[in-house]
């Protein structure tokens, strides 16, 4: 098992309620994936979130309101958080339940991404 896989799966045990959590290139790719068991792949939504968080990053850039931190976007059975990592060539996507605690999510995602990034190819 990869290290980066090991640190997804860490984000997965310290949070309640997750159904997944992707590791995405800007090429809608995924790089890796911890899944519940009721989800088979993060491959679709991974590819969608692309799109989304490449739409985020022009929106960002018009309005002058800086650099894209995190995004979370939340439905009803469900919230998505989305972060950029290192350079921002690729992203994190953990993917919770309702009842989820968000700060907890945010809170991981900014724990790992530098840990996340020092695994990544420079």
């Amino acid at each position: 098992m990869n290290e980066i896989q090991k640190l997804l799966e860490e984000i997965a045990q310290s949070l309640d309620h997750v159904i997944s959590i992707s590791l995405v290139g800007m090429d809608g790719l995924v790089i890796a994936e911890y899944t519940s068991e009721e989800v088979e792949s993060t491959d679709y939504s991974s590819a969608q979130m692309t799109t989304v968080m490449t739409r985020l990053v022009d929106v960002f850039d018009q309005v002058k309101m800086g650099k894209m931190v995190d995004n979370l976007l939340s439905t009803e059975a469900g919230h998505f958080l989305t972060r950029f990592i290192g350079d921002g060539t690729v992203f994190l996507s953990i993917v919770c339940t309702r009842g989820t605690n968000l700060g907890a999510m945010r809170y991981a995602s900014k724990i790992y991404d530098k840990k996340i990034s020092e695994l990544l190819p420079h």
